[in-house]
């Protein structure tokens, strides 16, 4: 066997035991069949598997397979995602403990009319993603609160739990600091402001019209006007680590800069109001850490995997074989787009996604020039909207689980408009940055 199909080994028994899983423990009826069994360890066995494999079937000795994979895990880009994801999860576990989740949720229930309960808690959602970068921590936070306001008032609970997750997987996409986002700048090897102002374009439109179309859907439902009750306090001062995480982030910082200056904000009001002191300080940073374990170590891994294939050929394999079928910028566009809703409906994972396949999308789109930010921002994009309808994903069986009454996964997939209308935006707008590069090709041979 010709060793740059080889060189595919691990991503393919990867694929195959990740979603052969999946689907045996769905059949046995288990809540949560991709879930189930931790994706590292699935990574690991397929690299064991694939060496084992791979040294039977090919020419690449034992000894070198092990060292390219070793080389992959210990790269710039793989450690610099590491440490970010550390961060990230440090930042979030302090800002949860001096009570910004809370403060946040609470602001945003208490400025909601009564009629606009789904608008409302999709856009505190979306604000809260894109803050802490989480979207199963803003589903946590908020899908609770939804679901009690959907049985107080009437409204339908898989509409309005649907419009939290999708809230949440605007954030996961667009928020600097979110796993996905980290995995598709460092991978593809664009700033995290450039990937943002282009990721920005796409989910500002696809929000826009899915505040329109949840206002317009408020005006015929017939809510009780004691659906908001409770404690609704909040402080303004727990979410100044936020804003300095968002600002810091849109002017253009390095993303470690704003993660360590968030955490530094965050830990000060703490200490000085005395909601957490210098022994618990540490522990929630550490436990911040321990909560990227996971992230963490699948990254490493899967540093190994890309660089094992790239180096045996097969991203240039692959890249041939999908060059024969995209011959203009709008085709490579569309491919790279449907390579990221395809890898994530097999791998329920955006994260993992991005990273198996960020090394062919950044090479097919070297073909047409065209720029890294675009191709960081239709992973990130193409993942997160499948990673927000597929019924068995995470954020769905999460979701699922904090409602009150017995929704639907099926339900929750159908309404979550977001994910469907940044999906119908993202193929609009590549129709056009195609039309456009084509034009810009054609003035280019005119002259």
């Amino acid at each position: 066997m010709k060793k740059e199909k080889m060189a595919l080994a691990p991503f393919i028994i990867f694929i195959i035991g990740f979603l052969g899983i999946g689907l045996l423990l769905s059949v046995t009826g288990n809540d949560n069949p991709f879930g189930a069994i931790n994706p590292v360890v699935i990574t690991i066995a397929a690299i064991i598997i694939s060496i084992i494999f791979t040294t039977f079937k090919s020419k690449i000795p034992y000894s070198e397979q092990v060292s390219q994979y070793l080389e992959g895990m210990g790269r710039k880009n793989v450690l610099i995602m590491c440490v970010m994801f550390l961060l990230a999860g440090a930042f979030n576990e302090v800002c949860k403990n001096i009570g910004a989740v809370n403060s946040m949720v609470n602001l945003g229930i208490s400025v909601i009319p009564v009629q606009f309960l789904v608008v409302g808690c999709f856009v505190i959602a979306s604000f809260m993603s894109v803050a802490i970068g989480t979207s199963m921590g803003t589903i946590i936070s908020v899908a609770p609160i939804a679901s009690g306001l959907a049985v107080t008032s009437g409204i339908n609970e898989s509409m309005i739990v649907a419009a939290v997750i999708g809230g949440a997987m605007l954030g996961d996409n667009l928020s600097v600091i979110s796993g996905t986002n980290i995995a598709a700048t460092e991978s593809i090897g664009v700033s995290a402001k450039d990937k943002f102002r282009a990721n920005l374009v796409f989910s500002i439109i696809a929000f826009v019209i899915t505040t329109v179309v949840y206002i317009m859907i408020s005006g015929s439902l017939d809510i009780s006007a004691d659906a908001i009750s409770g404690d609704k306090s909040f402080n303004l001062v727990h979410m100044i680590p936020y804003l300095v995480v968002i600002i810091g982030s849109s002017i253009g910082l390095d993303v470690f800069i704003v993660l360590l200056i968030g955490i530094l904000c965050g830990s000060a009001i703490g200490l000085i109001e005395g909601s957490i002191t210098i022994m618990s300080l540490s522990e929630h940073i550490y436990n911040g850490f321990a909560n990227m374990t996971e992230v963490f170590l699948l990254t490493m891994f899967m540093g190994g995997i890309a660089y094992f294939v790239e180096a045996n050929g097969g991203i240039d394999y692959l890249k041939e074989k999908i060059s024969k079928v995209t011959k203009s910028a709008t085709s490579t566009l569309f491919a790279i787009l449907g390579m990221g809703l395809v890898t994530d409906a097999a791998t329920a994972n955006n994260t993992v996604s991005v990273l198996a396949i960020s090394n062919l999308g950044k090479s097919l789109g070297e073909r047409f020039n065209i720029s890294k930010a675009l191709i960081a921002t239709l992973l990130s994009v193409s993942t997160c909207v499948m990673q927000g309808v597929i019924p068995y994903g995470a954020q769905i069986l999460l979701a699922k689980k904090l409602t009150q009454s017995d929704v639907s996964t099926m339900s929750l997939t159908v309404n979550n408009y977001y994910c469907w209308i940044l999906l119908a935006v993202s193929i609009v707008l590549v129709i056009l940055k195609g039309m456009t590069a084509k034009k810009e090709k054609a003035a280019v041979k005119s002259n």
